[in-house]
C-alpha cells in the first residue's frame, strides 16, 4: 500500500519516504536526505532517479544504502505533471541482491537494453 513499508531481508521498500512533516520527501537532494534520516537501508522510486548512497553510521561495521531506483516507463517518457521541469529521469529497472539488511549489489538494466536483449 502506498506509504506503507515492505520489508525484505531487512531493506525498506517505499514507494517515498515520509519526512516529519507527513510529506513525500522529494527534491533535488531527495536521496542525500533519505540517507542522512534512515536508520536502515531503503529501496525507494519518488524522483523517478536513479541514485545510489552509502552512508556510514556511528557503530563498528554499520552503514545504510538507500537506493532510488528511478522509473519503469517507456524512454524518454514524461508525465504531464513534470511540464518542462529538468527531470533526469531514469528509464530501466533494478535487480538487487539484498543479505543482512544490506543493498549488497545493483544491478541497472536500461528500458532500450532489455528492449534490445528480450523483444
Amino acid at each position: 500500500e502506498y506509504r506503507e513499508w515492505l520489508f525484505l531481508e531487512c531493506v525498506g521498500f517505499i514507494h517515498a519516504p515520509i519526512n516529519g512533516m507527513g510529506k513525500e520527501v522529494g527534491g533535488i537532494n531527495a536521496n542525500q536526505t533519505v540517507a542522512r534520516e534512515s536508520t536502515f537501508s531503503v529501496v525507494w522510486s519518488h524522483t523517478h532517479r536513479r541514485e545510489m548512497i552509502e552512508r556510514a553510521k556511528f557503530g563498528i561495521g554499520n552503514a545504510i544504502q538507500t537506493y532510488n531506483t528511478g522509473s519503469f516507463m517507456p524512454q524518454g517518457y514524461l508525465k504531464q505533471y513534470a511540464g518542462l521541469a529538468m527531470t533526469g529521469w531514469t528509464y530501466g529497472c533494478s535487480e538487487l541482491t539484498l543479505r543482512d539488511g544490506q543493498i549488497e549489489s545493483a544491478r541497472y538494466w536500461s528500458e532500450r537494453e532489455l528492449i534490445e536483449r528480450y523483444a
